[in-house]
């Protein structure tokens, strides 16, 4: 069976592994900068244990040559400007004062950043430098990106028995979802070209006054009290508070956050990346703020040992600065990626989506359900009790479920095993679950009646993305596993449907399985990608 991956960062390790940061991508496959490269550590290696122990993997996962072997054929790829912070140990605990004493913050912070990541050090020195650049750094991504050719690995580095098999395997980036169909090689990887964090359209830059800007200093410039904190439907008639026209012919007006050059630079280098490159989709928000949209708790179990400050900014809403880039997304016809957004910012966009771009479905890139109606609604209704999923904002509430499909949108479901709701060695169980526990909410809302209750949802592993997936599938070489696994569910579950299920619901098992795994995303590409 054929796979397709609706989130996942194949390029990020390659791309922070370089010797030279001008260089672009090495086509040997023995090196850690080949995106072909499988680097793989030893199971017993420190480094290793100590990652994983940490909730993170040291070792690739959507590398191509994987990705060729295991029948994965589409790729959804995130480019990431890895924001600053994530590599810097919060000034308010024991661990920051003791490392200050010593003068070993520093390294601390290198090394830390080694395990946790695997970037090379001397990258990681790089993006803690104040040069290190939100905006060029992204800008380089799409270079290195766009600009290896040829896409494919060098037939000389082709060696052993892991490299001999893909000597004529290539990858090609789409222009828009019809080319999926005209392309029929069995050794070609096609590549969507996303971005995840708004972070990406700050650059350094100083203002009239002398004050810098570079996109992570906002707690020097911003009053905490102007970071939205209302709950968003309380605000009386909310949805028409910022409007298109305003947005458009008015942007002086939405400037009450941050200074009108500021506006006006970060919009000029959003319309750079957006004219350098077709982009598919766009996560507004990440791990920290960026001054467009409140973000949610995403880095434990580093906030929970002190190793991680996600607090300013947390649960904030969309600025006025963050609807003008989402307007010019939406103009452009680029997907906003919902995910890592608060929960007021998803509110805001939803309704502001369904008055201005409704054509514009609702996507969710690497998910995991809440099991939860909505923001304090502890409301449970399922046959498993307790309630199996990671119950955070970070997950789709459902709420967030209902509008993805009122839009027919579509959700891809993450490996990692935390947001995932993973609480024994049976993992693939809860993985199961929730693509359930979705189907079961579409049969209850007011979909297009032309679709199943199983063509909202596909995968979205976020491998690469320094995350730790499920034990039953690392890394693509294992994504068979999940063929067996949900196949095996799925015909269970289908010799008794709910009787909430329509009778196009009740489709023959395989090809269920060939929705979640493929199609669901292969169709959506084509109807969105334009």
């Amino acid at each position: 069976m054929l796979f397709a991956d609706l989130h996942a960062h194949p390029f990020l390790r390659p791309f922070q592994n370089r010797a030279n940061t001008n260089d672009l991508m090495s086509r040997n496959p023995n090196n850690t900068s080949c995106v072909w490269n499988m680097y793989n550590l030893p199971k017993h290696n420190l480094r290793n244990i100590i990652g994983e122990n940490a909730g993170f993997t040291t070792y690739s996962e959507a590398d191509f040559t994987r990705a060729i072997s295991s029948s994965v054929r589409l790729i959804n790829v995130a480019l990431y400007p890895i924001e600053k912070a994530f590599f810097e140990i919060p000034n308010t605990n024991t661990l920051d004062r003791l490392l200050s004493i010593f003068k070993l913050k520093y390294t601390a912070e290198v090394e830390l950043g080694y395990i946790v990541s695997s970037f090379s050090k001397n990258n990681i020195r790089k993006i803690k430098s104040d040069d290190y650049d939100y905006f060029e750094d992204v800008k380089e991504q799409i270079r290195y990106t766009k600009d290896t050719v040829p896409y494919s690995p060098d037939p000389a580095g082709c060696v052993g028995t892991v490299y001999s098999n893909i000597k004529d395997a290539t990858y090609t980036l789409l222009k828009n979802g019809s080319d999926i169909i005209s392309m029929d090689s069995d050794l070609n990887v096609r590549l969507l070209i996303s971005i995840e964090g708004g972070n990406c359209v700050w650059s350094n830059f100083a203002l009239a006054n002398g004050d810098r800007w570079n996109g992570w200093n906002f707690n020097n410039y911003t009053d905490n009290n102007k970071l939205r904190t209302y709950k968003v439907l309380d605000v009386p008639d909310f949805r028409n508070a910022i409007t298109k026209d305003i947005i458009e012919n008015n942007p002086g007006k939405m400037n009450s956050l941050w200074p009108a050059e500021v506006c006006n630079k970060v919009m000029d280098n959003l319309r750079n990346i957006l004219g350098s490159v077709k982009l598919f989709s766009f996560t507004m928000a990440h791990h920290f703020y960026n001054g467009l949209a409140g973000h949610c708790n995403s880095l434990q179990p580093l906030t929970q040992l002190g190793l991680s400050d996600q607090s300013f900014g947390i649960d904030s809403e969309l600025t006025h600065l963050g609807y003008m880039v989402m307007n010019e997304l939406l103009k452009n016809n680029v997907i906003p990626d919902m995910k890592h957004m608060s929960w007021k910012s998803r509110q805001s966009y939803y309704r502001y989506r369904a008055n201005y771009y409704p054509q514009i479905p609702i996507l969710w890139s690497h998910a995991s359900v809440s099991g939860r109606k909505a923001v304090g609604e502890d409301q449970y209704v399922n046959t498993w009790n307790p309630n199996p999923f990671y119950q955070q904002t970070i997950n789709l509430y459902d709420d967030d479920i209902f509008e993805t499909v009122r839009s027919s949108g579509l959700i891809g479901i993450e490996l990692d095993q935390r947001v995932n709701g993973v609480k024994d060695s049976n993992s693939v169980d809860t993985l199961w679950k929730q693509f359930q526990y979705i189907a079961e909410l579409v049969a209850i809302t007011n979909r297009n009646p032309d679709k199943t209750v199983w063509d909202y949802m596909c995968l979205g592993s976020d491998f690469d993305g320094v995350i730790n997936p499920i034990e039953q599938c690392k890394t693509y070489d294992d994504i068979f596993k999940l063929e067996d696994f949900l196949g095996a569910k799925i015909k269970e579950y289908m010799t008794h449907p709910p009787v909430s299920f329509k009778a196009q619901d009740k489709i023959d098992p395989d090809e269920i399985l060939a929705k979640i795994c493929y199609k669901n995303m292969v169709e959506f590409v084509e109807r969105n990608f334009k």
